[in-house]
């Protein structure tokens, strides 16, 4: 022990130089990933997904949820897809998925109703008309400090998971409804 104690007092600005080049590198390292997870923290991020609207209809729900716009975005979708399963409406040929869209801005949504939500799930639905799963691939490009970083991205809506499932209603009508009820009884009681 004497001896370390020895050699360290005697190499001493050695040993200090070395655990300062491992700071350094250690800080070097963490700002690396603190820009990393700025980075990402900044950039545009397209959310495909479905959802049931007023229990009936399952929509498409495409939304920049990141924190910047994404630019020249185009969407595709890998099959042909009618809405309501109604012949003239395939949503493959709307605009969304047919032209390029110059840029989305953060919390920008777009909704598109694709079925009612038994349609999905009839026996004799045929599959060429209305899908049960099907892939978007979204391709945009969005500002990382000094250029343009390109992105593609696939989501895959599958609905045979939705079978024999409920979306539980909201409670707020609900509590509009007593609220309301409750404001009609004090109106009634000022009105005397």
């Amino acid at each position: 022990m004497q001896e370390i104690l020895c050699y360290l007092k005697q190499n001493s600005s050695f040993v200090l130089s070395i655990l300062t080049a491992v700071y350094v590198l250690l800080t070097f390292f963490i700002l690396i990933q603190m820009r990393k997870v700025q980075l990402a923290s900044r950039r545009p991020y397209l959310n495909v997904r479905i959802y049931l609207r007023e229990r009936a209809v399952e929509c498409l729900l495409i939304k920049n949820a990141g924190n910047s716009p994404d630019y020249n975005v185009k969407f595709d979708l890998d099959k042909d897809f009618y809405q309501h399963g109604k012949d003239d409406r395939n949503i493959k040929e709307f605009p969304i998925f047919t032209n390029v869209i110059k840029s989305i801005a953060p919390r920008a949504e777009y909704h598109i109703d694709l079925a009612q939500y038994q349609l999905f799930h009839e026996k004799d639905r045929d599959d060429n008309i209305i899908p049960i799963s099907f892939t978007i691939t979204a391709k945009y490009s969005y500002r990382s400090i000094f250029f343009l970083k390109k992105v593609k991205e696939k989501t895959t809506i599958d609905m045979k998971p939705t079978f024999m499932t409920k979306v539980v209603p909201s409670d707020i009508p609900s509590e509009l409804k007593i609220l309301n009820d409750k404001l009609a009884e004090l109106i009634k009681i000022l009105k005397k």
